[in-house]
């Protein structure tokens, strides 16, 4: 089973999570991005689930 990535703007949008908390949870929790293209950073699910866990 694989999630689709995407970066975190693009969760915060899908999920209705504000995107500074999101970026600022995944940064305290050190995730490192599943994928990168470039300069963009891609983060599976489970991967924003943990971030939005520590929002919460």
């Amino acid at each position: 089973m694989t999630d689709e990535a995407k970066t975190l703007a693009n969760w915060a949008k899908e999920l209705n999570l504000n995107e500074k908390k999101l970026k600022e949870a995944v940064k305290l929790l050190a995730l490192e991005p599943d994928s990168k293209k470039g300069v963009c950073c891609y983060y599976s699910k489970a991967s924003v689930a943990k971030a939005q866990k520590a929002i919460k």
